[in-house]
């Protein structure tokens, strides 16, 4: 596995530079095209265009028989989960989590300012900010999926949920460029990252299950964010609701999209 994603990070690099000296397309295997437009995005991924996604997407679902918008390929089904998750997104909903953003971003400010001080000068030392941009975007993430402040810009504690998810994403990189390591479970060859990555997806998994059950145990709250308001709603074709696996896969989605 970790031979692949080195592989896939030098083919990153090779396909920006055939991008950059060859055109916007590139054919980089017998039947896998790299289209650089964002034209290009629109055309082929809209709904109404006659192109169907790769099965290499099935790959891509963290949890057993659950698939999300990501992984989805039947437009049809797509189209069905597209409107129910819809409706977590009304303008509504928008507008009350706008102020909710507004705290974050201050409490971002305000802890970079009390990790760098302002010198004498007037300025800061030099600071990366890769990993509070992280930390900012997981706690807005979480109050509007799950109801709940992860606390990362405040507190350590939970902040290994950052490494977990970007392990696991580095693994469906590698699976959708080369779904046979999913078919086979090729990755169980490499017994000390197969355990790693094992490890990572329990972790992010038990920490966003154990936010799902605290919230729900809160009395005299009424659980707050988009996985609850669709809790029980149901597909106005089929009569069918979203199931409680499908939820947990679509918020883990949303949650690092």
């Amino acid at each position: 596995m970790r031979n692949t994603v080195e592989y896939m990070k030098r083919s990153c690099r090779i396909l920006r530079r055939l991008t950059g000296s060859v055109g916007k397309v590139v054919r980089y295997s017998p039947n896998r095209l790299l289209i650089n437009s964002s034209a290009a995005l629109r055309d082929i991924y809209d709904h109404s265009r006659p192109v169907k996604k790769s099965k290499a997407f099935a790959t891509l679902s963290r949890i057993l028989g659950a698939q999300t918008l990501l992984t989805i390929i039947d437009k049809t089904v797509h189209r069905r989960r597209r409107k129910l998750i819809n409706q977590g997104f009304s303008p509504e909903a928008l507008a009350k989590s706008e102020p909710i953003m507004v705290e974050h971003v201050r409490v971002f400010c305000d802890q970079l300012l009390k990790q760098n001080p302002v010198n004498l000068d007037g300025w800061t030392q030099a600071t990366n900010i890769k990993d509070w941009c992280n930390y900012l975007v997981f706690d807005i993430a979480g109050e509007f999926i799950f109801g709940q402040n992860f606390h990362l810009l405040t507190s350590p504690e939970n902040r290994f949920i950052i490494d977990a998810v970007l392990e696991l994403n580095k693994r469906s990189g590698a699976y959708a460029q080369s779904p046979t390591l999913a078919r086979f479970h090729f990755d169980l060859l490499w017994p000390p990252t197969a355990f790693r990555l094992w490890r990572k997806s329990l972790q992010w998994r038990g920490f966003v299950r154990e936010r799902l059950q605290s919230q729900s145990q809160e009395e005299g709250k009424s659980p707050k964010g988009l996985f609850y308001k669709l809790l029980g709603v149901k597909d106005p074709e089929t009569g069918e609701p979203i199931s409680y696996n499908e939820l947990m896969a679509e918020a883990q989605l949303l949650q690092v999209a």
